[in-house]
């Protein structure tokens, strides 16, 4: 039986402290997560969480995020969450999903959240956002959705930025293909307005939004909650909506901000999990690589068939056109994927043999020193030489330097 999307009461504490521990140990340390500004969160009640939405079809940050936020604060700053109409009503995910403190995506649901002083969590980009492409993942697609603005200015509420990269590299979302999800009913039938070509391990790639388990890409994921905002309502008509969108731009190029720095800083930690898996991994680029033509003129093919099959004339009569063109995209966008990830691998392998040569060089240059050199030395650095070119020109670390300052400190140099 399905618990009811729209109530308040499904939701669990010992469920969700159960499910939490299970990603503290499994999720958390698999991601190398780190949850930064959990003490920004303001200690009333009623607040809302505005987020970007990664990584379908897991969505790891949120369940990082809402894991932290239980471990720091309990049930108290746990939001109640606005949840796709869809993933919400399907069987054994309902169940997960209400329990944990999902609601329907609705302006009824958030509405009562807030007016019982329950915290909220939404993402305005919705699944537009969760399923756009690999290539657009510092962006935003909020499109112009102020709804999170008048909400907060309506119950008084701050809105609390929370800022995440890494999720969406978990798997590789190629394009989004919205007018496909068009042409065969997706959106109109089910409320999905993308139709995602991914690349997954182990299904390489596959088109739509329904994938099976994949393994996730051990990608790092920072998450940082920023500094509350909060406004009151300004004028009437046209004026009030200038001042909403004025608030909504604020937001957004606050989480945006964050999202370029947080990505950069992101990318100079992927070096590990790159040599881990980067052997697998570039074989089977390598190959879509080799086979990207034929791969685009079957998925020119496969498109073709399935609006064949649904039968939309205007969209059908148009979709060639389209689909040639995502064919040429998706070629280009493998093409310079491969090449950036094979500098990648050019750049580690040349820093990691610069590394080996510097080891031999100063094992081999390490020889033993007597008392009298030693004092030698030192005393070159209290004249004012470095300690970095001392060591580099005697082939010693830093740490035999001080070790030898302290053991030979108020000896007197020797003469020579």
């Amino acid at each position: 039986m399905l618990n009811d999307p729209d109530s308040l009461e499904n939701r669990d504490p010992r469920f969700i402290k159960r499910l939490t521990s299970v990603l503290d140990s499994t999720m958390a340390p698999y991601h190398r997560t780190e949850v930064r500004g959990l003490s920004r969160i303001p200690r009333q009640d009623g607040l809302i969480y505005v987020g970007n939405h990664n990584g379908y079809p897991y969505m790891s940050d949120f369940w990082l995020f809402t894991a932290a936020l239980f471990n720091e604060y309990g049930i108290s700053r746990f939001p109640y969450v606005l949840a796709h109409k869809l993933t919400i009503r399907v069987p054994l995910l309902n169940q997960i999903f209400t329990r944990y403190g999902c609601v329907r995506a609705s302006g009824q649901c958030a509405a009562r959240v807030l007016e019982r002083g329950f915290p909220l969590l939404l993402y305005p980009g919705a699944e537009v956002e969760l399923m756009r492409p690999h290539r657009e993942r510092t962006r935003l697609r909020f499109n112009g959705r102020t709804s999170h603005i008048r909400l907060a200015m309506k119950y008084g509420v701050p809105i609390v930025p929370v800022v995440s990269v890494g999720s969406h590299s978990t798997a590789m979302i190629l394009d989004d293909l919205p007018w496909l999800a068009d042409a065969i009913g997706a959106k109109s039938k089910l409320g999905i307005n993308a139709w995602p070509l991914m690349l997954s391990i182990p299904w390489g790639l596959t088109l739509g939004p329904f994938i099976p388990p994949y393994i996730p890409w051990p990608s790092r994921i920072l998450i940082e909650v920023l500094e509350p905002m909060a406004w009151a309502p300004q004028g009437a008509g046209a004026e009030s909506e200038r001042h909403i969108a004025a608030c909504a731009a604020q937001v957004e190029q606050a989480i945006l901000s964050a999202l370029a720095r947080l990505e950069a800083e992101r990318m100079t930690q992927e070096r590990p999990p790159l040599e881990v898996l980067k052997g697998a991994f570039m074989k089977a680029l390598s190959w879509i690589e080799a086979h990207i033509d034929a791969l685009s003129r079957w998925l020119v093919e496969a498109g073709t068939r399935l609006l064949g099959l649904s039968g939309r004339g205007e969209a059908q009569r148009a979709a060639p056109s389209e689909l040639v063109k995502v064919a040429s995209q998706l070629a280009q966008d493998v093409r310079h994927d491969v090449d950036l990830l094979r500098e990648m691998q050019r750049r580690s392998e040349r820093n990691a043999a610069v590394s080996r040569r510097t080891t031999a060089t100063r094992a081999a240059r390490r020889p033993r020193f007597t008392e009298r050199e030693i004092d030698e030395i030192l005393a070159q650095a209290r004249k004012g030489k470095s300690v970095h070119n001392v060591c580099d020109e005697l082939g010693i670390s830093a740490s035999t330097f001080y070790r030898w300052r302290s053991q030979h400190t108020g000896r007197l140099v020797h003469s020579g």
